[in-house]
């Protein structure tokens, strides 16, 4: 297992490259290194040009959608195959706008295709916060399992308990808006009152 040093120096070097859909790399409250870390991070490698990638973009953001409602630690990061700014561009308008990505002719676009050994697109690599791999083979597990494929990838990023901490979570928003409509009723009863 890598220390925290190590960590913290992946984190960082990837944080320093990656932006959101708006082009930002941080914002006022999180850098993007910061935003990755207790996530399982899916490192999509994919491109204009391939109609497949398309087709898979689409299948991506669905199930994206789907694992964010259930508040699963996940988060996206568009790796680009594209050529030219003109393919970049449309890639990333196609892209979903919680997602990462990483600028076009980056150097470490060629250092993760040469890491995961991408050797054709659509991929997606499912990785810890660190950079450790958990499998190359995350299309294909998504595909099959739909996405209950996370909670496999979630206990190989020891974030196994991120299912108890979304109910619970869901719970307490609950409670805090049941306790707003309470105290909307009171108010209004009050204002019944007065009047």
């Amino acid at each position: 297992m890598e220390d925290d040093s190590e960590l913290n120096e992946w984190l960082t070097s990837l944080g320093n490259v990656v932006q959101d859909k708006t082009g930002n790399n941080n914002n006022d409250d999180i850098s993007a290194a910061d935003g990755l870390k207790h996530n399982v991070i899916a490192l999509y490698f994919g491109a204009d040009w391939s109609p497949p990638c398309s087709s898979y973009c689409k299948q991506l953001k669905e199930s994206f959608d789907d694992l964010v409602e259930r508040l699963a630690p996940l988060k996206i990061i568009y790796i680009t195959c594209d050529k030219t700014e003109d393919e970049y561009n449309r890639s990333v308008e196609n892209l979903h706008e919680n997602w990462f990505r990483v600028p076009l002719h980056n150097p470490i676009v060629d250092e993760l295709i040469n890491k995961y050994e991408i050797m054709a697109i659509p991929k997606l690599v499912i990785i810890k916060d660190n950079g450790e791999l958990i499998t190359t083979r995350g299309r294909k597990e998504l595909q099959e399992k739909g996405t209950s494929a996370f909670r496999n990838w979630a206990i190989a990023a020891n974030l196994s308990d991120w299912e108890r901490k979304a109910v619970k979570q869901k719970t307490n928003d609950a409670k805090l808006v049941l306790k707003s409509l309470h105290a909307l009723k009171n108010i209004k009863s009050l204002g019944a009152n007065l009047s």
